[in-house]
């Protein structure tokens, strides 16, 4: 089920003739919409804790020795009865049973009802007082309510459409006032200031009552607030889907403020056209969001390593469940608002300066200098806050002497220089070419996340096969700090967000060299190449990453001062790139049909995909890893498009009176192709033997062939799933990041229209849209855990997901409207 359901008016005109006018409009869009999706659950055996014929063994964490070696089973492959824990048990019973055959790979297909509702209203007031000046006045409101299922019933899980689950409504209201003023016929002026106000939140169903605290009796999970309720994040490795409120950032609620002031001038002198001016923006954000590990319900993440034998086979996913099923996590947490709302407050400042200079009838060179300031972030009750892994030391701006930007230097500034030429060679041929800079706008919205605003408890074991805890004695009570001291040393257990003391911005160069040609018969082809290079492009960086093989006792602030949590330091890291060839060919024929084709042939390389990506590999000594193809890459973007006047009707070539003009008179069709690649993907692995906190594993390719299968469904592998294996020692795994390519897309949308003219002030329009017209599935990526599979003799005998695509997408969807015009 797919209802989508949009309607609306708009309406303006004079209030003063020639002088004052008048716009408003709104919009309501309702969608109603069944989703579904495969996820994977526990049957009734493993539900009492009995392995048996998983092909896994289990072993006792209380045997052996503290590394994961010495290890005994479980007598007949089943954890006794009086060693499960209480939480576990009570989690287990309501999940829901298995209800599809392919058991334990994707057997649950659940399905609910989501919801959306938005309504748009906007209002413009635009006053001319004389020839020279005109000014204007806008308001615009938007509010939005989404209810969003979980897959897993009353046992939680995610949103089944990977979102925010439970209910999200929103108010989004924005202004600006504005005005041109012409003091000579060659100079004029323009200013605006704008106010953008942003109330957005996310509740869950459960949030009105502490299942963690009060229903399953871990202690130290949920809390006073209401916003604390729920029940907790219980995170299981290799397969099994999440239990409880997956999401660390639900609930939330932000309260953000944003005004934007700039002021322009244009003076056109002989054959310059220069443009000028500058520009302010002030930015606030209010959130409840503590979401740095575990949220504000806490978590409980099991890895498989307290069930498994060090040196043995990898753990998967019936490990992970035998350490829920025991209640030993391997890492736990809970991230506290110490300070609700945590505040950012932020300033930009810019000026530029830029000249369009017409040489000759031939020649136009469009040449430019922009420069730009980001002073360091601060909160709306003290300045920034910074860590210093030097001395353990958060520091406080503005608190106790402590310098308001606490010493974090940002620079004078950034120049960001721009050139642009372009050359008319003869009357079918131009060649531009362009250099650009652009300063790059990361912002310090993650001081957000600091200590003490976000106090972030994280907890681990010694190693990849020891607890950081249990679900009986649960998350230890949190002990705030004094804030007015304004130097508070980061106690241990404790993660936190800081950025350098030399915050050196990064830029991004842009360049392009392309050739327009009419080459006849109304074609127009165009093709060049467009690059990027990103220079210091921002990552997270994991200041406590550990090397290979040493666990807790390898990381840098845990031999220093005990802190095995992650610290997250935002940072100007390392260079991107991005390098294309781009084509488009277009045709406008003579009775009413325009095409065109658009092809690119690209390559983009980084070590993190955005600003807010963590390293895959974030010890320092295997940061060359990092780099690799970024994960929005597509080879190939092939898109084309086509708009048809049919030649019926008045004024045509064909069918121009009578009954047949009016029926088939006045249609306009559309369509849009796209056939796009894959993006990459890596093939992960336990990282239970590489026993390095704060990376990620990658599997061991034991073939250089890996072939690409295509294949799709429970039990027919998208790759070869021998080409890869789980990594059982102590290192990195020999495959790279990304070093895979999933399914490419196919879709193609088209569209009717017609003009009814009712009469001389009336017109009608009908629209007819099918998105998605031949019904093409576009399958998402295969699960990628190799340890995820269940081997006996060398053999998969179960894949538990990896190498199978379980989700799909592009299916068709047809809408009809209706347009009325007076």
């Amino acid at each position: 089920k797919y209802i989508l359901n949009q309607f609306g008016l708009t309406g303006g005109g004079p209030i003063i003739k020639n002088k004052l006018f008048i716009f408003g409009d709104w919009e309501r869009t309702e969608r109603r919409q069944a989703l579904s999706n495969f996820f994977t659950v526990p049957n009734d055996a493993l539900k009492q804790g009995n392995f048996a014929g998983t092909g896994t063994t289990i072993y006792d964490p209380s045997t052996g020795n503290a590394d994961g070696t010495g290890r005994t089973p479980f007598a007949n492959n089943a954890i006794p009865t009086a060693r499960i824990a209480s939480a576990s048990a009570k989690m287990a019973a309501l999940l829901p049973a298995p209800n599809q055959p392919n058991y334990p790979n994707q057997d649950l297909f659940a399905a609910g009802s989501y919801s959306f509702a938005r309504d748009n209203v906007d209002i413009k007031v635009n006053y001319n007082p004389n020839e020279k000046t005109s000014v204007f006045g806008r308001y615009s409101i938007s509010k939005t309510l989404i209810v969003d299922p979980q897959a897993l019933g009353q046992a939680g899980g995610p949103a089944i459409d990977g979102g925010q689950p439970g209910n999200a409504p929103s108010t989004i209201q924005s202004a600006a006032v504005g005005g041109t003023y012409s003091v000579t016929p060659n100079l004029l002026f323009d200013g605006n200031f704008g106010y953008l106000r942003q109330y957005l939140g996310a509740q869950n169903v459960d949030i009105n009552k502490n299942y963690g605290s009060d229903v399953l009796g871990i202690p130290g999970t949920n809390g006073p607030d209401v916003l604390q309720g729920g029940y907790p994040n219980f995170t299981l490795n290799g397969g099994f889907t999440h239990l409880g409120n997956q999401n660390p950032s639900n609930p939330f609620l932000f309260r953000d403020n944003v005004y934007t002031t700039s002021g322009n001038g244009n003076w056109q002198k002989g054959s310059h056209a220069i443009r000028f001016g500058a520009e302010i923006d002030h930015f606030g954000i209010n959130h409840f969001q503590p979401q740095a590990s575990y949220g504000p319900r806490g978590g409980f993440t099991f890895t498989g390593g307290l069930t498994a034998l060090a040196g043995g086979s990898a753990p998967n996913l019936y490990n992970a469940w035998a350490d829920f099923m025991l209640g030993l996590p391997q890492t736990m947490g809970k991230d506290y608002e110490y300070i609700n709302p945590a505040t950012v407050r932020e300033n930009s400042f810019a000026i530029y300066i830029r000249d369009q200079w017409q040489v000759n009838r031939k020649l136009t060179v469009n040449y430019g200098l922009r420069w730009e300031y980001y002073p360091y972030g601060h909160r709306d009750h003290f300045g920034g806050d910074t860590y210093d892994p030097a001395n353990n030391n958060v520091y406080l701006g503005g608190l106790n002497g402590v310098p308001y930007d606490t010493g974090v230097n940002t620079g004078w500034g950034d120049l960001a220089p721009r050139l642009g030429i372009a050359y008319r060679l003869n009357d079918k041929t131009v060649v531009r070419v362009g250099y650009g800079i652009s300063v790059d706008p990361n912002n310090f919205r993650s001081l957000r996340d600091a200590y003490p605003a976000i106090i972030s408890q994280q907890f681990s074991g010694a190693n990849s096969y020891t607890a950081g805890g249990s679900l009986a004695t649960g998350l230890p009570p949190l002990v705030g700090p004094d804030i007015s001291r304004g130097i508070l040393p980061l106690p241990a257990n404790i993660g936190t967000t800081t950025y350098p003391k030399n915050f050196n911005r990064g830029y991004i160069e842009s360049y392009n060299l392309t050739v327009q040609r009419d080459i006849g018969a109304g074609f127009n082809l165009q093709a060049g190449y467009v690059g990027t290079r990103a220079i210091r492009q921002s990552a997270v960086v994991n200041l406590n990453a550990a090397p290979p093989a040493t666990g807790k006792a390898g990381q840098p602030l845990y031999i220093l001062y005990g802190n095995s949590s992650g610290i997250n330091s935002i940072e100007p890291f390392n260079t991107s790139s991005y390098n294309s060839l781009q084509t488009q060919l277009t045709r406008r024929f003579r009775n009413g049909l325009q095409m065109g084709v658009v092809y690119t042939y690209s390559r983009a390389l980084d070590y993190a995909d955005n600003n807010d990506s963590g390293l895959t590999f974030a010890w320092a000594g295997a940061w060359a890893r990092d780099k690799a193809l970024a994960g929005f890459d597509r080879t190939h973007n092939f898109q084309t498009y086509m708009t048809y006047e049919f030649p019926f009707g008045h004024g045509k070539a064909w069918m121009t009176n009578g009954i047949a003009a009016a029926v088939a008179g006045g249609w306009t069709f559309n369509t849009a192709i796209s056939r796009t690649s894959g993006t990459p993907f890596s093939v992960s692995s336990s990282g239970a033997s590489l026993n390095s906190p704060g990376n990620s594993q990658t599997a061991d390719q034991v073939l250089n062939d890996v072939q690409i299968l295509g294949g799709h469904g429970p039990n027919s592998p998208y790759f070869n799933p021998y080409a890869f294996a789980a990594v059982t020692a102590p290192r990195f795994g020999t495959s790279g990041r990304d070093i895979l390519r999933g399914p490419g897309t196919f879709n193609m949308d088209a569209s009717m229209f017609r003009d009814f003219r009712i009469t001389e002030r009336f017109q009608l329009q009908f629209r007819a849209e099918a998105f998605g017209l031949t019904n093409t599935a576009n399958f998402g990526g295969p699960g990628a855990t190799v340890s995820s599979a269940t081997y006996v003799g060398g053999a998969i005998t179960n894949y538990n997901g990896y190498t199978i695509i379980s989700s799909a997408g592009g299916e068709r969807q047809v809408r009809f409207a209706l347009k009325l015009t007076f």
